[in-house]
């Protein structure tokens, strides 16, 4: 189970990841879009691209880069996720993104923004 620490760790990279996407002119359609247990953090819009954005915030690398948390298992929920989104709103051209933030204490925050990561 998640703890208060890491849901305002989540909440802050989301909210970093949104201003980030946001300034290299991406449009936001939804945060936290749901279908049943799977759930897609964020839904933008590069052009005429649909970009399905996992986010993944840390705050050291002792558990790796936070990339390397985007597993086979997330992916295939991703993917599900997708799915369902896309037949409610029509096919479109879609591209799966991956933003890794890293909160270093005491430094700037690193952002890394992996375009079409998983394929």
């Amino acid at each position: 189970m998640a703890t208060s620490k890491n849901n305002d760790k989540g909440k802050a990279g989301e909210e970093l990841a949104i201003a980030f996407l946001r300034s290299k002119g991406y449009a936001i359609e939804h945060v936290n879009w749901r279908t049943g247990h799977n759930e897609i953090d964020i839904i933008a819009l590069d052009g005429e691209t649909t970009v399905m954005v996992e986010v993944k915030a840390r705050t050291t690398d002792n558990k790796g880069h936070p990339e390397a948390g985007v597993t086979k298992a997330k992916i295939a929920e991703l993917k599900k996720a997708a799915q369902v989104y896309l037949h409610e709103v029509g096919w479109e051209k879609v591209r799966f993104d991956i933003i890794a933030i890293t909160f270093w204490p005491g430094q700037p925050t690193e952002v890394l923004h992996f375009e079409d990561a998983f394929f």
